[in-house]
């Protein structure tokens, strides 16, 4: 099944673009994109320097919420937690037949 996805296209139109506006080799468009990546920096710092001197700049560890960036949460003694399950594997743990 061949679905159309708009992200995955979006992104073929970024990259030809880029190339388009490179000089046709891989080096040129190496160079571009670091180009852009540059400007997009510059951008950003000037929208915080902007918001710092407005007053309205948020550190990004200050506006996300407590444990949002989280991605496993593990519950009992973080000693132990490793070491029981590689003994487990090693020593033919529950569920082996």
């Amino acid at each position: 099944m061949n679905v159309v996805d708009p992200v995955i296209e979006e992104i073929h139109e970024a990259r030809r673009k880029l190339w388009d506006e490179s000089d046709g080799t891989m080096a040129g468009y190496s160079r571009h994109c670091e180009e852009v990546a540059w400007e997009f920096r510059a951008r950003v710092a000037a929208e915080v320097a902007r918001k710092k001197a407005a007053g309205t700049w948020v550190p990004y560890s200050d506006a996300v919420p407590e444990g949002v960036g989280a991605m496993m949460v593990g519950e009992g003694d973080a000693s132990t937690y490793g070491a029981e399950t590689q003994d487990s594997a090693r020593k033919g743990g529950k569920g082996e037949g």
